[in-house]
């Protein structure tokens, strides 16, 4: 059984892969974006939501489709955000840094799971040796 390093340094195919590096970009470019459009709803307000107060003396009020499809597609795509249930009432700032956080947390697993995209891609691609 080789070790890790002689594997890497025989193989090579580990380390020039570009998967784990792009999907890592990918992951904070996603995160970013995603961040950079909850702070315009939250700001500008584009779907006309009502206010709590408003909401609660309505009969049955529910969010538009968009902004409910918008809310579930960034725990799935973000999956690190769930950190920000720690955070609830705990004000903007510390709010956006834990979303910063959680972006560069989900960047690096990603990148992690290119890697290991890559090892399996490579174990079942190597062929066997006698």
């Amino acid at each position: 059984m080789t070790s890790i390093s002689n594997f890497l340094s025989e193989e090579g195919t580990l380390t020039k892969s570009k998967l784990p590096r792009t999907l890592g970009i990918v992951g904070l470019a996603i995160g970013f974006s995603l961040m950079a459009m909850w702070w315009y709803i939250d700001t500008y307000n584009p779907f006309h939501l009502p206010t709590v107060e408003q909401a609660q003396s309505m009969a049955s009020y529910s969010a538009p489709p968009l902004y409910r499809f918008f809310d579930n597609l960034i725990f799935v795509l973000l999956p690190a955000l769930w950190l920000s249930m720690f955070t609830i009432h705990a004000g903007p700032v510390v709010n956006y840094s834990i979303w910063v956080f959680a972006v560069l947390l989900d960047g690096a697993i990603l990148y992690c799971v290119g890697l290991l995209f890559n090892a399996i891609r490579a174990r079942v691609l190597t062929p066997k040796r006698e």
